[in-house]
């Protein structure tokens, strides 16, 4: 077993919570619903500054063969 620094663990920590952050942020956008989060004691509802929007793929177009 490798031995890890106190100093790995946090940064793993930190990471995994960048991560859930940013999941957070994509799903209140693609939703449209706000974040709820406490800020200083207080509930607070954020609203993100994006926008998702769904396009449609564009498929390429075949070139028509003419059979003899």
């Amino acid at each position: 077993m490798v031995k890890k620094s106190k100093s790995d663990i946090f940064d793993l920590l930190l990471e995994g919570h960048r991560k859930g952050l940013e999941l957070a942020i994509d799903t209140s956008i693609r939703t449209g619903v706000p974040l709820v989060v406490m800020k200083n004691g207080k509930i607070t509802y954020i609203k993100p500054k994006f926008k998702y929007v769904r396009v449609p793929i564009s498929t390429a177009k075949r070139k028509k063969t003419k059979s003899a």
